[in-house]
């Protein structure tokens, strides 16, 4: 989950986000669909997040107003118990919970 600004690049480009045309933005959520997450990688101060796929997209969070940015990865592996980590005041922030 991202909450504010994001976008979505290949190797060479950025290819649309959370500024570029909104309907050309399921288009580019169709293309990481069905992708294996190949690596999670934290970057930036404050941190963000950029998440790569098996089909060599990239999505990543880029804050550009004022506060920490806004993202959060939830595990879904486990459906009795939610967890999730998180960015809170500059630090990366666990969370969980029971069903």
């Amino acid at each position: 989950m991202i909450e504010w600004s994001w976008r979505i690049s290949s190797r060479t480009e950025i290819l649309t986000g959370s500024w570029g045309e909104e309907d050309t933005w399921p288009s580019y959520f169709d293309d990481l669909k069905g992708n294996t997450v190949t690596d999670v990688t934290l970057f930036g101060t404050p941190l963000e997040v950029a998440i790569s796929f098996s089909n060599g997209l990239q999505l990543a969070s880029f804050m550009t107003a004022e506060g920490s940015p806004a993202w959060t990865i939830f595990d879904q592996s486990d459906k009795e118990v939610r967890r999730w980590i998180s960015i809170e005041n500059g630090e990366i922030s666990e969370g969980g919970k029971s069903d």
